[in-house]
This record gives C-alpha cells, structure tokens and sequence, in this order.
C-alpha cells in the first residue's frame, strides 16, 4: 500500500510504474475477493453486493481504456482506504463474525467504485494519482 509514496518520494516515478503499479493492485484485489468468497463465509446479500461492485469497478476499467486507450485504475483516497479496511477489518469478521465490518467495507468501496467511475467519465486526461473526485490535485 505504500509503494507509490516510496516511489514519490525517493522521486523513482514513471508512466509505466503507476500503470503496473495499477496492475498489480488489480490483480491483488480479484485474488483477493476470490479467496475471501471460498474461505469466508459472507451472507449472500453481501456476495452479491460484491459482484455489484465488481460490474462497477469492470465499468471503470472499460470506460477508461475506451475512453483514454489505456489501462486507468485510479490511486484516490478511497480506493486506498478499501485497501486498509481489508487488511484491518476482515480479521475482526473472521474472528467475531460482526456484519458491521463487512457493510463498512462493502460501503466503502462502493462509494469508492463510484467515484472511480465519475471521475473517469468526468476527465478530460488520465490522472492515475488523483486524490478524489472533490480534491482534484494529485499525490505529491
């Protein structure tokens, strides 16, 4: 999660970097999913809440590769912080079976699907570090 601020600040960025640094966030993500829906037992509300998300996050990546000609996943606040709640909330779930954690995440990166999606349908270029659809300036 902190391979683009190590790569900002010791200044080792490039085009490719962030877009297979946007590949590898991708991948890490579907594997993800697909381990948490074969080990983890999600109430099926939330199996298919998922797979909304996922339609939504495929939206993204087909509008942005028709729309720019290239592979535009986004590095925003959001997307980061689905990231973290993954890696912070999913064992809470495993261990006390709370529901809470999985529609805080399942909000989260809903909210983060969608913005994702208006921000590429919105811009003009591909701004791959944006930091949201509401603070237009890029990752420093």
């Amino acid at each position: 999660m902190a391979d683009g601020y190590l790569a900002r600040k010791f200044n080792v960025v490039s085009k490719t970097g962030a877009i297979l640094d946007s590949l590898g966030d991708t991948v890490f993500a579907v594997i993800m999913v697909v381990l948490i829906l074969l080990k983890v037992s999600i109430p099926a509300w939330g199996v298919i809440w998922i797979f909304a998300i996922a339609i939504m996050k495929l939206l993204s990546i087909l509008a942005g590769y028709f729309k720019f000609h290239t592979y535009a996943a986004l590095h925003t606040y959001a997307n980061k912080a689905v990231g973290l709640l993954l890696f912070i909330g999913l064992p809470f779930y495993i261990v006390w079976n709370l529901d809470v954690v999985i529609v805080l995440l399942l909000v989260i990166a809903t909210l983060a699907a969608a913005e994702e999606l208006l921000i590429i349908l919105s811009s003009r270029k591909i701004e791959r570090d944006i930091k949201s659809l509401f603070i237009r300036k890029k990752f420093k």
